[in-house]
């Protein structure tokens, strides 16, 4: 029989219910979004950098590590632990009506950019792409569908990019190599190498789910 205090019990419950993999998760992110380092939290909750470290990836850890952890986040041991994790940024949804498409050709990032209209996005000579909101607000990881009519401009900028081909033929150029693809497949480039898109498809609009991961986002953007 257990010796657990029962509110001890039920937290113990809680945290074999939504298991340490979650919970360790939800730390991260909640440090993450309060602008602390594992240095910073480790040291207001005065556990060792390693036992935060262990528990954010997932290994189990003590119940009483949990609540000096949730202490040092100003929250509730059942708020953290329990199956409906209510904090924002859990989830990011794009929906149809938020859809804004612009030109990749000629946008700026940082800078204000005119959307194009249902008219101009048809043209031959504009590469429409819209940037999903399915992302979470540390600009790290930004998904956006492109519709391909030309070749685009070479580019190239931070981090890494996927590219998904939703429909058509694609070729990627990545510095002097070239890669074609038919829908279905994808490819994954580090985008510090300059490249850019070519349909290849006769018939019909080429069109692209490009997600870039950004180790070094612009915040508030």
């Amino acid at each position: 029989m257990s010796q657990l205090p029962p509110r001890q019990r039920d937290l113990k419950t809680l945290i074999e219910t939504v298991g340490f993999e979650a919970i360790g998760q939800r730390v991260r992110r909640i440090r993450n979004r309060s602008n602390l380092t594992i240095r910073d939290l480790a040291e207001k909750a005065q556990v060792s950098k390693n036992t935060l470290l262990s528990l954010e990836q997932g290994n189990p850890t003590h119940i009483s590590t949990i609540k000096v952890i949730c202490k040092a986040l100003k929250m509730k041991p059942e708020e953290l632990t329990g199956p409906e994790f209510v904090q924002p940024s859990v989830v990011s949804i794009h929906h149809v009506e938020d859809s804004m498409w612009f030109d990749m050709n000629t946008f700026n990032m940082g800078e204000e950019n005119n959307p194009l209209s249902p008219e101009q996005r048809s043209e031959a000579a504009v590469t429409p792409f819209c940037h999903l909101q399915s992302k979470f607000p540390n600009n790290k990881f930004n998904p956006h569908v492109v519709e391909l009519h030309n070749p685009t401009p070479v580019r190239s900028h931070r981090g890494e990019e996927f590219v998904y081909v939703l429909s058509g033929s694609v070729r990627i150029n990545v510095g002097t190599q070239s890669f074609d693809l038919k829908e279905g497949e994808s490819i994954c480039f580090w985008a510090a190498e300059s490249h850019n898109y070519e349909p290849l498809s006769e018939f019909g609009t080429v069109k692209l789910l490009s997600i870039i991961l950004d180790p070094f986002p612009k915040l508030g953007k």
